[in-house]
């Protein structure tokens, strides 16, 4: 009898620990939560562009006045620099529900950024080359140093939080 008692005592752990989780949350919007209405309204003094190219999925960027945990975004409409094209707020909606956002801010200010995550989440769970991830259940985060693929000069940390499948939030 001891046995069954104890093993669903170890499943009803493993699936609370599971529901308990959510994704990674950037500056109040979460993946998984968040919808297109909400992510506008947030950032309406932002200038949001939001396009739907195809059926269901809707991409929207911020431009103006981007900064996560003191990094600063170097970006505007108009600018045709690459690291205007890697910087601002990118936002990927399903079904009018977020599932990725990332925030692309000057590059070396690495320090600062990682210092907010890891305040926030603890130690990523993997570190590989330039890329630091947190990963749950429902949600990974990663922090990334961009290159330009064109050549070696840097052109923008990216902080990504994606869905992995279901969920609601963590909050930075």
């Amino acid at each position: 009898m001891i046995k069954p008692t104890l093993t669903a005592v170890c499943c009803y752990l493993l699936i609370g620990a599971q529901l308990t989780e959510k994704p990674y949350a950037l500056k109040g919007e979460t993946p998984g939560t968040t919808t297109v209405k909400e992510f506008k309204h947030n950032h309406k003094t932002q200038h949001v562009e939001c396009s739907s190219q195809v059926p269901r999925i809707t991409h929207c960027r911020v431009f103006y006045d981007v900064s996560f945990a003191g990094a600063v975004a170097h970006t505007f409409k108009g600018c045709g620099d690459v690291e205007c094209d890697n910087q601002g707020i990118f936002a990927t909606f399903n079904d009018g529900v977020l599932v990725e956002l990332r925030y692309g801010v000057a590059p070396f200010q690495d320090d600062v950024v990682f210092a907010a995550l890891k305040e926030k989440f603890g130690e990523p769970t993997s570190r590989e080359g330039s890329t630091d991830t947190w990963k749950n259940s429902t949600g990974t985060l990663t922090l990334t140093t961009w290159r330009d693929i064109n050549s070696p000069r840097f052109v923008g940390l990216m902080i990504t939080s994606r869905l992995n499948n279901t969920s609601l939030s963590n909050d930075i």
